[in-house]
């Protein structure tokens, strides 16, 4: 059995401005509400498989003591300003599994 969970928010945006926001790495620090995302390098993604990497400290969250590390970001989804969704391939091996999009 496979779980899901969704949820959705509407927000008063074009969709290229939603799009360029997660289309850019640093894009994705800006919006972060748990402040472990510290910074992202890489370009900007426009397909299918391109990854960027974003500089973490989980001890943000104070609930596991992993200090700083890195993650890529790689994407698995992408139709320009209609879609985009990705997964991260870190310190876990294999990957949690988890979807973002």
């Amino acid at each position: 059995m496979t779980d899901q969970l969704t949820a959705r928010r509407f927000l008063e945006a074009e969709p290229a401005a939603v799009f360029a926001v997660l289309t850019d790495p640093e894009g994705h620090v800006e919006i972060d509400a748990s402040g472990m995302l510290q910074a992202a390098t890489g370009q900007p993604v426009t397909a299918v498989g391109d990854r960027f990497t974003v500089h973490m400290d989980r001890e943000a969250k104070g609930d596991y003591p992993m200090g700083r590390y890195d993650v890529e970001v790689v994407v698995d989804r992408f139709e320009q300003d209609q879609e985009i969704a990705w997964w991260i391939d870190g310190t876990v091996k294999p990957p949690i599994g988890h979807t973002y999009g």
